[in-house]
């Protein structure tokens, strides 16, 4: 999935309003998915994690299916509004070398860290990956799965065209990130050697 949702803190924000108790519960539930996955976290166990109470949970949460959808979409919005932006081409003159350079590089740094072995990037992509094999049995949240999807692919076919390259590689792209994220994650593959592989399809874009 795409590399921006990867970066997860387990910091649980302070409850202040209604919309921050439901967040810091989204962040309870992400710590708690990391750890038992998605069939283990139950509201007792996510009211452990964020030192809140069950009956608190229910309040703003009737039902475990209704917690974890929320707490995917609120995975996908925090990635929206806290992730650096790939970059304005728009600051160079239109077709310029620095436009395209620029473009490129933009494609490969936004794919590459979905391979990041850091603590928090790791945290991260376990609760994605939860996330989206539950999506399978799960139609709310195959919605946002898909959508995130999508918005990688839209913005990789951005950065592809300003860089002088087919937009059509972008689902090709963005698919084989896809899945060397998920070998990292699983350890059959380290960070080099998958940087290696997307460089190796980039060459070929």
């Amino acid at each position: 999935m795409a590399s921006h949702l990867y970066c997860y803190r387990g910091v649980v924000p302070p409850s202040t309003d209604h919309d921050a108790r439901r967040r810091a519960i989204a962040h309870a539930v992400w710590a708690t998915v990391s750890e038992h996955g998605i069939e283990g976290t139950t509201m007792r166990r996510v009211a452990a994690a964020g030192s809140i109470s069950v009956g608190r949970i229910q309040h703003y949460f009737p039902s475990r299916e209704e917690m974890l959808r929320f707490s995917c979409r609120a995975m996908v919005d925090l990635a929206a509004t806290t992730s650096a932006p790939a970059g304005d081409a728009s600051s160079a003159p239109t077709g310029s070398a620095a436009e395209l350079g620029g473009s490129w590089d933009q494609v490969r740094t936004l794919l590459g860290r979905s391979f990041d072995q850091s603590t928090p990037f790791r945290l991260g992509a376990r609760v994605w990956a939860a996330f989206v094999a539950h999506s399978v049995v799960d139609a709310h949240i195959a919605d946002v799965v898909v959508q995130a999807q999508t918005g990688l692919e839209d913005e990789v076919a951005r950065l592809l065209g300003h860089a002088g390259h087919d937009p059509e590689g972008a689902r090709h792209l963005v698919a084989l990130a896809d899945g060397l994220a998920l070998r990292t994650l699983t350890g059959a593959l380290t960070t080099d050697e998958a940087v290696r592989e997307l460089d190796l399809a980039l060459a070929r874009a």
